[in-house]
């Protein structure tokens, strides 16, 4: 009797290996692996969880801002008088304008504090939409496009995120250390594995906001003007930015602790993984450091509040397992070289020089982003002079598209990696894409375009999440953030040539040209795809 009354109480209490209710919901959307029976890892589990779902308000509204502006602004251009030329200088500005703040705040993020990176692109953002919504002059509108230099959260999130985990996987692997827990130790690795599938959400989170921007503002441009838009995309990015100031939590970077304990963390994890026959892990690419998850309260003139773990403990070995509040610096950033650097140049230099895979996956993303920069520049005029869509119309398709790289990044991103492993499955997306846009140069009616640009979106959705999660491994971690600018800059920097070429072509040879110059730049980005590209295990192989 005594035994069926233990047994009912256990099955009563909550279940302890998983999540429930909205918790979760949100780990499994934000893509946190369940935390095991254990207590420690189930705590770990529940703080990393609030600064994750933040992240992701984050995304979802800076795309949603974006969106509902970024169907409507050709319409605006061509409503104060700018031709497809004019339109690709404005495109080209954008361009220069992120090159320069992605570059600054990509090296910021690895020095000081992520989350006021995250403040600063939100702020970037309502400043760019305040003076769009302004916009009843060409020079206003080039003058909205200066801000764009600090619109960078989707990179500031695509550094966050690892910078959390390894934060905790530190924090996981010394407690597991000095209790010789298998169940923490297993759970460091869970999250370490699912870091591609993290960052995958992250984009899932994008396409949200870009459904639902994309839906809404070609809509509310036709019954409250295209000015009326961008003032409530400059309202709402306003509001997040009062939100990442007040709630968002902030991660210490680890690149001063990083160079000197990543072999004994890495020494502390192979100890503990040899006693039940695992294989060693490589010490490099996993940096202890005891700086915890914290709020940075100098880091914004209005910051301060709470840290997301308030209370310090230390475990059995005497490492810090939770946060504190420090004030981070809002001095340049010095480079490992000891110099001044505003823009970290001479970081971005020595991180080309020493990683051969990151300079090989940024010579594909160049000339795959030239392809695609053609084309989609190209197509912003041509679906208003050739295929005659209206605002409303240009926004459902884009909203499509959206909900496409949401089914990609949920349930198409582990299966071919599994199979072919990541550099085959790029490489075979992108040779089809090749022939997509040579098809696409022929097409003719609205039916013929929209059929020929799905596959294309299922495949460069798939194309650059799995780009972003390289990226991330040919990187140490006190470098990632660096790393992910690069990419961004490549992308950026292709943007300042690509779409004044296409307006050019588009005007002078016509709407085929554009989709074969497209399809020819995507040929050559196979091509390097074959030559260049590494799966992770490689990489890591390797390194041991």
């Amino acid at each position: 009797m005594s035994a069926s009354k233990k047994m009912s109480k256990v099955s009563v209490s909550a279940p302890r290996g998983g999540y429930s209710g909205i918790r979760g919901l949100l780990a499994s959307y934000v893509g946190l692996p369940p935390a095991g029976d254990d207590a420690y890892c189930r705590s770990v589990s529940n703080r990393t969880l609030l600064p994750l779902v933040l992240v992701h308000l984050n995304i979802i509204s800076y795309a949603f801002a974006y969106w509902i502006t970024q169907p409507v602004l050709p319409y605006l251009s061509k409503s104060l008088g700018a031709d497809a030329i004019t339109f690709g200088y404005l495109q080209t500005v954008t361009s220069v304008m992120q090159i320069l703040g992605g570059a600054a705040i990509g090296r910021y993020v690895d020095v000081y504090s992520p989350r006021f990176g995250m403040v600063v692109t939100t702020l970037g953002s309502a400043a760019s939409y305040f003076f769009l919504g302004l916009s009843f002059h060409t020079a206003v509108l080039f003058l909205s496009r200066l801000p764009t230099c600090l619109q960078q959260c989707m990179q500031v999130a695509q550094s966050y995120v690892p910078k959390l985990l390894l934060f905790e996987q530190e924090q996981l692997v010394l407690k597991a250390k000095s209790t010789q827990s298998r169940e923490i130790m297993d759970f460091s690795e869970s999250l370490k594995e699912s870091s591609a599938v993290l960052l995958g959400r992250l984009a899932l989170s994008y396409g949200v906001g870009m459904v639902l921007g994309s839906l809404f503002g070609g809509f509310l441009a036709e019954q409250f003007g295209f000015h009326a838009v961008a003032l409530l995309a400059f309202a709402l990015s306003m509001a997040v930015a009062v939100m990442n100031v007040f709630c968002l939590g902030d991660v210490e970077s680890t690149a001063s602790a990083g160079a000197t304990s990543g072999a004994g963390l890495g020494a502390k994890a192979a100890d503990i993984k040899g006693t039940r026959g695992g294989t060693k892990r490589d010490g490099s690419s996993a940096r202890s450091s005891s700086k915890p998850l914290r709020r940075s309260s100098s880091t914004s003139r209005a910051g301060r509040g709470r840290s997301v773990t308030p209370k310090r403990q230390t475990s059995s070995s005497g490492a810090s397992t939770s946060g504190s509040v420090k004030k981070a610096s809002t001095s340049k950033v010095k480079t490992s070289t000891g110099g001044t650097d505003v823009f970290g140049l001479r970081n971005y230099f020595h991180l080309l020089r020493d990683h051969d895979n990151l300079r090989a996956v940024l010579v594909y993303t160049t000339l795959l982003s030239v392809g695609f920069q053609v084309q989609q520049s190209s197509f912003s005029v041509a679906a208003i002079d050739k295929f005659d869509f209206p605002a409303c119309e240009m926004g459902m398709v884009m909203s499509a598209y959206a909900a496409i790289s949401i089914v990609v990044n949920t349930f198409l991103i582990k299966p071919p990696i599994r199979w072919l492993g990541e550099a085959k499955a790029v490489e075979y997306a992108t040779f089809c894409i090749v022939f997509l846009l040579a098809v696409y140069a022929n097409a003719t009616t609205k039916v013929q375009v929209l059929l020929v640009l799905f596959p294309v979106s299922v495949l460069s959705a798939f194309i650059y999440t799995v780009i972003t999660s390289l990226v991330s491994h040919h990187a140490r971690t006190e470098e990632q953030g660096s790393a992910i600018a690069l990419r961004h800059a490549v992308r950026s920097a292709v943007g300042i040539v690509a779409p004044p070429v296409a307006g050019y072509i588009l005007q002078e040879i016509g709407f085929p040209a554009t989709g074969f110059v497209a399809s020819a730049f995507v040929a050559l980005a196979v091509l390097a795809a074959r030559k260049t590209l590494k799966d992770t295990g490689e990489i890591s192989a390797k390194t041991k």
